[in-house]
């Protein structure tokens, strides 16, 4: 069987996407993170979309599920290594602590175990290819793609008032991420037809966007899928992503294949399981070396620690591609 060709600008965006994911979980300075959140995970989406291709439900769920099971045992064993050594291991309410994280965000005074960091975006990837049409019933969404799209702008947009007097009881569930997830995964497949858009984009129309994209985002503040905090609005947030999206898009359509990152491009679930843990690794170095300083910088030593987990990822995603790629999700 022939090895389909790959994508070199998505190896890129991914590749950079994953590792501004990892940099915003490492805590930047404010306005780097308002940067950050402004588009990274949306992006994904969109290029999530724009790769869609219709499978059986139970093939797709097998490809995620399979990740996110062996990735979540590991995490497990890991925390019950640390737990046992500390001391302090406690079985009690074992089962919700480990599966409530999955689903809601539950008691804040509860110790949960997160044992697949990102899971609402496996979630909300796996109910949008569902919705796509991996379940035949939902394929009209995908066949009236520009419909759909405007009617879940639309109801994003009002959304707000609909629940001004009373909370929206669905927020706290992570399955509800599906509602403004879905419009980039949607954008993501029109793209798919569309994107000589990307050889439109000059140098000096890249620069604007660059400007134009930057200046929203910190008028915006902070937005995150996952807290379901749009800033301003819903619609500008959107519109604003997909700028952001779409210049990241243009410029990684301008470099040039490297094995280096289409392995890392293979791994980005790997990254996505183990990125706190790395990160928090990371972390303590410069304490063990007395140089607090460095470990207390926002600015600049969140964007090391990045690289060093993306470095510290590569053997290991390299050596499951070739061995077991089941694992990885391909």
């Amino acid at each position: 069987m022939q090895e389909k060709k790959r994508i070199v600008w998505i190896d890129w965006a991914k590749v950079i996407l994953i590792y501004l994911m990892v940099v915003g979980h490492a805590f930047p300075c404010k306005w780097e993170n308002q940067v950050i959140y402004a588009f990274h995970m949306p992006a994904f989406f969109i290029i999530s979309g724009f790769l869609y291709h219709e499978y059986r439900w139970y093939k797709t769920l097998k490809s995620f599920g399979i990740p996110v099971l062996v990735f979540s045992l590991v995490n497990f064993l890991i925390w019950l290594f640390h737990e046992i050594v500390k001391g302090r291991l406690v079985f009690s309410g074992l089962f919700e602590r480990i599966f409530i994280p999955f689903w809601c965000d539950g008691n804040p005074k509860v110790d949960y175990i997160f044992v697949f960091p990102g899971c609402w975006f496996i979630l909300a990837l796996l109910l949008g290819r569902f919705l796509m049409g991996d379940i035949s019933v939902f394929r009209f969404i995908r066949n009236h793609l520009k419909i759909s799209i405007i009617v879940l702008l639309l109801y994003l947009a009002i959304e707000p008032f609909l629940w001004r007097n009373i909370p929206n009881p669905f927020i706290e569930f992570k399955f509800y991420r599906i509602i403004p997830s879905l419009p980039f995964l949607l954008f993501g497949y029109w793209l798919k037809d569309r994107i000589y858009i990307l050889d439109k984009i000059t140098n000096m129309k890249l620069v604007l966007m660059i400007i134009t994209f930057i200046s929203i985002a910190l008028l915006q503040g902070y937005c995150d899928i996952l807290n379901y905090r749009f800033g301003l609005s819903y619609l500008v947030f959107f519109l604003n992503a997909i700028l952001g999206s779409l210049t990241l898009f243009s410029i990684c359509s301008k470099l040039k294949s490297k094995s280096f990152i289409e392995v890392l491009s293979c791994g980005t679930l790997f990254v996505l399981a183990f990125n706190f843990i790395l990160i928090q690794i990371c972390k303590g170095i410069p304490l063990k070396l007395n140089m607090d300083w460095l470990s207390n910088d926002q600015i600049i030593y969140p964007w090391i620690i990045g690289l060093i987990v993306l470095l510290l990822s590569y053997y290991p995603i390299k050596i499951l591609l070739k061995y077991y790629p089941i694992i990885l999700g391909k």
